[in-house]
């Protein structure tokens, strides 16, 4: 027998998500947990989601919204324990959301170093109390710009919408609405609109390329590729070969309203 291949190897790792606790719901999407049985090699796809991580109870490391796909490799063992903030939320970080695209940082360079020591050493004591220590961090931080969550929840159900459109739905104009959505989510309106598309094109199951290409929200199955290998480095079809995806971006996509070309709340 063949030895499993590094895709076959972390489809067995363990990988679970927890619903936010509930006063920072509305800025967490979820608590997820990642314990690796074997060596493997993941990608990461944009999500739209900034992350704060733990590995192996290390200090917290803020991992901030890609633009484009990356391949991680990590030894057997690992147990990463994060906090996936929604899109669109990133701002509660303190930074501007668009200077932390593809970046990885110590949470320390964003919060007050005594702030971000006494979350690590709680880290360092057990996953409970950090995450503990950090949920009551992030419940006491500005909320996110409301407005830039629903230009969110708006694209992702309007697929096949343009950048003008979300203007014309909120009033406000594209410069405006430009500096608002990468100041709270780190990307301007149209690469948010082309992560979204990757993320539910994740979401759909066996359809034929074509079909899923236009319930995605692309104009057809070749801008599809061109936006996948962008995105991924892959094609659509090597990519929905691999294992992808979370539980919270599928729960996402199926709270929003059936996708039309009609525009409007």
């Amino acid at each position: 027998m063949s030895p499993p291949t590094r895709y076959e190897a972390l489809s067995r790792d363990r990988y679970v998500e927890r619903p936010a606790p509930l006063p920072i719901a509305g800025v967490v999407a979820c608590v997820w947990t990642s314990e690796l049985h074997a060596d493997a090699l993941k990608r990461v796809v944009p999500d739209g989601s900034a992350d704060i991580l733990s590995i192996d109870g290390g200090p917290p490391i803020v991992v901030g919204p890609a633009t484009a796909s990356h391949l991680v490799s990590m030894p057997a063992g690992t147990r990463v324990i994060g906090v996936r903030l929604r899109p669109g939320a990133t701002s509660v970080l303190g930074a501007r959301s668009d200077t932390l695209l593809d970046r990885r940082v110590l949470l320390d360079d964003l919060w007050a170093p005594a702030l971000a020591r006494s979350i690590a050493q709680a880290f360092a004591d057990g996953e409970a109390r950090g995450l503990d220590a950090l949920t009551t961090t992030l419940a006491s931080r500005p909320a996110p710009d409301t407005l830039v969550l629903a230009c969110v929840r708006w694209l992702a159900a309007h697929p096949h919408a343009r950048a003008s459109d979300l203007s014309r739905w909120t009033g406000f104009s594209d410069r405006q609405l430009r500096r608002r959505v990468a100041e709270a989510s780190g990307y301007a309106p149209k690469a948010l609109m082309r992560v979204l598309r990757l993320q539910r094109l994740l979401t759909l199951d066996r359809l034929a390329l074509a079909a899923a290409a236009h319930h995605a929200g692309y104009a057809d199955q070749a801008h599809m590729s061109r936006e996948v290998a962008s995105l991924t480095g892959i094609s659509p079809r090597a990519l929905l070969a691999e294992p992808h995806g979370t539980p919270v971006m599928a729960d996402f996509f199926k709270s929003l309203p059936e996708p039309s070309r009609k525009l409007g709340p």
